[in-house]
């Protein structure tokens, strides 16, 4: 598995940090409009239970003015900053946990219902999902909201007793669930990040010539293709060279593949180094190459491809022979893509025909 770099953790963390609240905000925004509608009918029936209208009535209110805020976080995610977003969701989170523990305490002169209190926590555990600091935070307030207040409810100093130890042992089981369900979803972030780069990477390798780099024969008709409708979309030049080297097979037939190999590689790191960085190159055939050159008129494109020849030209490969390259440059003039290159290429075929070692940028040179 490829690990993440230090210097891009940082910015993981980030993203990680907002998947998790936007999935937090996604279930926050059903559950809360959700929990008005199990709630609102208990009003109606509560004073068969222990009667508590008035809390029920505090719930409702406090839900029916944070779920509209929720809703609203959930829809302008993406404009909201981390800690507001936070903010309301710890706010939904105290208001729900208050309730959790007022019908505790509200029955517990009547009945044991810290059970109440244990369902409202194991719910929020899997509904918001938190930092460990953050969570330990959360669940030792919660926690000491909850016990020290008890011998105001509850009389017997044992069921104090009895009840606290209950709820520190399942506090205990609901941070290490918030650990671990926090752990589950950055291992599954992680994993989800090195498979996508490792599918980029992969895509990448795809796209290159394996000996020189450069784009292959199908990426670069794609970036040219992509070129072309960008250069109709926004009204601007657009101009291709096709360059092959000159009597490369006498090259390959006396010094034999391994120096001719050398040569083509040496040749794309020379058109590497010349060209701007806006060019795109690709080889194009065997010792074919092309530049695509966005935002570039023939004149300029001209001066590019000069260059690039005279680079060439006085080139020292390491052997008793001199690398020359002819080619052919056209300026788009919105014909199709393979009208553009079958004129380039007639235009590298006149340059061969016409003396080798130069451009030719009209098919009426002589």
């Amino acid at each position: 598995m490829t690990n993440i770099q230090p210097e891009s953790q940082h910015a993981a963390e980030l993203t990680l940090e907002r998947v998790i609240l936007r999935e937090n905000a996604r279930r926050l925004s059903v559950v809360s409009v959700a929990l008005i509608g199990l709630v609102f009918p208990l009003y109606f029936i509560e004073h068969r239970l222990f009667d508590t209208g008035p809390l029920i009535l505090a719930f409702l209110a406090a839900s029916a003015l944070l779920a509209p805020l929720i809703w609203l976080m959930r829809i302008q995610f993406d404009c909201w900053p981390v800690w507001r977003i936070k903010s309301v969701q710890y706010l939904y989170s105290f208001v729900t946990i208050a309730y959790g523990c007022g019908l505790s305490f509200w029955s517990a002169r009547q009945a044991d219902m810290t059970h109440m209190f244990f369902m409202v926590m194991a719910g929020l555990v899997v509904l918001i999902v938190m930092p460990p600091r953050e969570s330990l935070i959360v669940h030792g307030l919660t926690f000491a909201s909850f016990v020290l207040p008890l011998p105001v409810f509850m009389s017997n100093p044992d069921a104090v007793l009895a009840t606290r130890i209950n709820t520190t042992i399942f506090m205990i089981i609901i941070q290490s669930l918030s650990i671990e369900l926090y752990r589950m979803r950055k291992r599954s972030f992680t994993d989800q990040l090195s498979i996508e780069k490792q599918n980029a990477q992969l895509k990448e390798l795809v796209r290159l010539d394996p000996m020189t780099q450069l784009l292959n024969h199908e990426a670069s008709f794609a970036a040219l293709s992509d070129e072309i409708r960008r250069s109709r979309r926004m009204k601007t030049p657009l101009s291709v060279l096709i360059m092959d080297l000159d009597d490369f097979k006498l090259v390959n037939d006396t010094y034999g593949h391994l120096v001719g190999d050398d040569v083509i590689r040496q040749t794309a790191d020379i058109i590497r180094q010349t060209v701007r960085t806006t060019d795109q190159i690709g080889r194009y055939g065997g010792e074919e190459f092309i530049v695509i050159m966005p935002d570039t008129d023939l004149a300029a494109a001209s001066v590019v491809a000069t260059r690039i020849r005279r680079s060439l030209e006085t080139a020292e490969f390491g052997h008793s022979f001199q690398v020359t390259v002819s080619g052919g440059i056209s300026q788009f003039q919105m014909e199709p893509i393979d009208e553009l290159i079958r004129q380039t290429d007639s235009k590298l075929y006149l340059a061969k025909k016409t003396g080798k070692n130069r451009i030719v940028d009209s098919l009426s040179e002589i």
